[in-house]
């Protein structure tokens, strides 16, 4: 990840949307301040408090939010399927990567 997240961050901003609560704020904050040489960021957005779609719902959403603020997707990372097969339906380009987390 590492790589592949710093090959981009050369082309590319790095958006990290993930669907943890922003209530974990502060512990993922933490957790990439740990893993700053492995994992390049510009922008983290996370799910508000109180929203309970599916992740993928979520991540589509906040995806056509950044279109309409101007930004272009290049090419989505997500591991979990769902995700991807959303991304790809939205026609993004997406790479699944294997965390171990969801099966």
């Amino acid at each position: 990840q590492a790589v592949l997240t710093g090959a981009l961050a050369r082309h590319w901003q790095v958006v990290l949307l993930t669907s943890r609560p922003v209530w974990v704020r502060r512990q993922t904050l933490g957790w990439l301040g740990r893993h700053d040489a492995d994992v390049h960021w510009d922008l983290l957005i996370m799910r508000p408090d109180g929203d309970w779609r599916s992740s993928a719902s979520f991540k589509r959403d906040e995806v056509r939010r950044l279109a309409e603020a101007g930004y272009s997707v290049g090419v989505t990372l997500d591991d979990d399927r769902r995700n991807v097969a959303m991304y790809r339906r939205e026609g993004l380009p997406s790479i699944y990567i294997h965390s171990g987390y969801h099966v």
